[in-house]
């Protein structure tokens, strides 16, 4: 399902392809709450080609010295926001997203997951009142949000509601189904865990 363009930079509408939850769905965390990799169900990213004459610049960089070029751009943000999160600086992913959110023409769906992640794992991977508003915001206006099933997910998964985790696995299965392009969803790696949440409920 493409997604719609949602951003204005001085007014003018600008692309917007929110990369998916890479991301956020960087959001994993399993067994006794021990982070894993941050992109647990996610492939690697491609990264850069350097050579000695051209040595590698960190993706963080690159996009803050573009940022202080754009600041009204708000997939830039976005994307600020996932760097933050991989770098498991969770406060200052929630107001990277947060100001993405303020320069959103309509509500979206992907940023308040991402919101949602951000503060869940800021407030050590519990569910407040806030990060619920945020799913269900998310979940409103888009059922089948992978982000917002991954972080469900997760939480059942930690609290023991095997059940729930694999209900809600499997509804990230279906979204990737429905928008196998929007992200890099390593779907092994989900199975897996659906399969090992199974064994949890023998």
């Amino acid at each position: 399902m493409p997604y719609k363009n949602k951003f204005v930079i001085k007014k003018t509408p600008s692309l917007f392809c929110l990369l998916m939850s890479l991301s956020l769905s960087a959001t994993i965390y399993l067994n006794l709450g021990e982070p894993r990799l941050f992109f647990s169900f996610f492939s690697p990213l491609t990264q850069e080609q350097s050579t000695p004459q051209n040595p590698p610049v960190s993706h963080f960089e690159t996009l803050k010295e573009k940022i202080k070029r754009n600041t009204q751009n708000g997939e830039l943000w976005f994307s600020l926001g996932n760097e933050y999160m991989q770098q498991r600086e969770f406060e200052n992913a929630e107001q990277v997203y947060q100001y993405a959110h303020k320069l959103s023409n309509q509500p979206d769906s992907n940023i308040f997951a991402a919101l949602a992640s951000a503060r869940y794992y800021r407030n050590k991977q519990n569910i407040d009142p806030q990060t619920q508003i945020w799913i269900e915001k998310s979940l409103t206006l888009e059922p089948h949000n992978l982000s917002a099933h991954l972080l469900l997910a997760t939480n059942n998964y930690l609290q023991g509601e095997y059940q729930n985790a694999i209900e809600h696995w499997e509804k990230a299965l279906d979204a990737h189904t429905l928008a196998p392009h929007a992200s890099s969803l390593d779907r092994p790696t989900l199975i897996r865990s659906i399969q090992q949440a199974n064994r949890m409920l023998l």
